[in-house]
Order: C-alpha cells, then sequence, then structure tokens
C-alpha cells in the first residue's frame, strides 16, 4: 500500500519536524510493506537527500490555496499562517495527485509526519474500505464526531468525485479554518451532518480502530501499530517537565501522561538509529 506524509520547507521548527518524518519513514521501512511518498514544498535539502536514499519518492506540491493563505497571514501580520497551512492543506491534493501520477490505488494512506510505526498496518488497513476516508477520534477515544486527520485512509475515486467542491469550499470558508484545525476543521465542517442527522446516519467518514492512530496519553497499548504524537512532540518534553511552559504550550501538559515518556524515550532510540 502507497503510504503518503507531507512537508514545507518553510515550516516554523522545520528541522523538528524532519526529526519527525525521519523517524516515521524509518519505522514504516523497518516494520511494514508501505510503500513511501512525501508530498513537498521546498527545495532539496539534507532532508530530501536523506529522504531519496531510503527510497522514498518525493513528490513537489504546493497547495492550491497558496495565495489565499499568503494574503491571510499578510493581513494578520501571521506568517506563521503561511509557514503551518502549505504544510498541513496538501494532503487535500492527494486524490488529485495519484491519479495524475498514473496510481490506480483505490485506498491511500495518509498520515501526519508526526507518527511512528509499531507494526505493519497493511493487514489491518488492507481490510478496510472506507466510503470516503475513514479517521479516529482526536483527544477522547469515545468521540467519532470529533475526529482526528493525522491518520487517513483515503477512498481515492470518492473524494475525487468531490474534490472540485471541497475545494471551492475550503477557499470560501479559508479565513475561518485557520483557526479550526486548518484542513482537519474543513474535513469535519464539509463531511459534517447536523447532530439530528447523524443520530440516525452516523458519520459520514468511516472509523478507524484506534491502535492505527494511538495518542501516547491514552497509556500504553502493545497492539497499537501507529503511535501519532498529535500534541507534545518528543522534543516537547524537557519543556513540560521544567514546570516553566510558554502560555502557547500549556494546553500540552494534559496530554503528557500515559505512556508519552516511554514513547518519547522510544522514539529517541529510533531517531538514533535512524541518523546511523
Amino acid at each position: 500500500m502507497r503510504w503518503f506524509a507531507a512537508i514545507n520547507e518553510r515550516a516554523f521548527q522545520f528541522d523538528r519536524y524532519a526529526d519527525l518524518l525521519t523517524v516515521a519513514v524509518h519505522t514504516a521501512l523497518e516494520r511494514t510493506r508501505l510503500v513511501p511518498h512525501l508530498l513537498y514544498d521546498g527545495e532539496d535539502n539534507a532532508l530530501t537527500a536523506r529522504l531519496r536514499a531510503r527510497g522514498v519518492r518525493i513528490i513537489p506540491c504546493r497547495t492550491f490555496a497558496y495565495d489565499a493563505l499568503a494574503a491571510i497571514a499578510r493581513d494578520r501580520n501571521d506568517p506563521n499562517l503561511l509557514s503551518i497551512g502549505a504544510g498541513t492543506l496538501l494532503r487535500i491534493e492527494l486524490p488529485r495527485i495519484v491519479r495524475e501520477l498514473g496510481f490506480d490505488d483505490r485506498f491511500v494512506l495518509y498520515t501526519d509526519v508526526d507518527v511512528m510505526f509499531m507494526a505493519d498496518v497493511c493487514p489491518l488497513v488492507e481490510t478496510l474500505e472506507p466510503r470516503l476516508f475513514a479517521v479516529g477520534p482526536e483527544f477522547d477515544r469515545r468521540d467519532t464526531v470529533r475526529m482526528n486527520a493525522g491518520v487517513m485512509l483515503m477512498n481515492v475515486d470518492a473524494l475525487r468525485a468531490c474534490d472540485a467542491d471541497f475545494r471551492q469550499f475550503v477557499t470560501a470558508h479559508l479565513a475561518e479554518l485557520v483557526d479550526q484545525s486548518w484542513d482537519q476543521g474543513a474535513y469535519r465542517r464539509y463531511f459534517g451532518r447536523p447532530a439530528i442527522v447523524r443520530a440516525i446516519l452516523g458519520t459520514r467518514w468511516d472509523g478507524l480502530p484506534p491502535e492505527l492512530n494511538w495518542k501516547p496519553h491514552w497509556g500504553a497499548n502493545e497492539r497499537a501499530a501507529i503511535v501519532h504524537f498529535h500534541g507534545p512532540k518528543p522534543h516537547d518534553r524537557e519543556a513540560l517537565r521544567s514546570g516553566e511552559l510558554p502560555d502557547h504550550m500549556r494546553w500540552m501538559a494534559s496530554y503528557s501522561g500515559g505512556a508519552y515518556d516511554a514513547l518519547t524515550d522510544y522514539w529517541q532510540a529510533q531517531k538514533a538509529r535512524a541518523d546511523r
């Protein structure tokens, strides 16, 4: 199965995300049958050279919303809006790119870069056939409505069928979406249903087993195949334990329990192996 991640070279703290992606690729190649691809907005650098050497296909890509994002960033005097959005919105390009590259896959796996593969996901993922896409919960394992788009199994043709309308929606609401979890907010809103309809028909997206998007603060789980450092990253541990968090990180403290320390230790060991 093809696996895609995405990154923008001009992202804030790019080196940190390069580290995360390095571990994601290392563990995917070591433990899974996934074929790694990277949607990349940027110039060739040490990261792309390292990934190509490991067989990762680098696909130059820029979000369709780049110019609109740049305008919003200028209006708000906040360049981070562009550096963040230019990376996270890349996943919307996948249904188009997959077919333009001549791939005939019905389903592809997308993950954010801050994941770590603990086991081969293919035996489980290949049994799933989402109508549009399959996703897991975000913070609360019981909350299927507040889904997390950090791991998505995408139905390529089904998403291409509504791609033009979805892009129009994102463009029309972009100024709101930058404050609503970006494209994750767009997926929730565009593909969401009113509560009364959802009570009868359920969500339009399919559920992904939590083992395929396991959050460290949920605790240890030997069956977890994809660990997603959603919230505090391994790099944040020192600041979290110092008790002197800057304001923009205070929310992370609630999500640094469970198996966060153990999985951060494990991530650091994988990073050392990947760097050899």
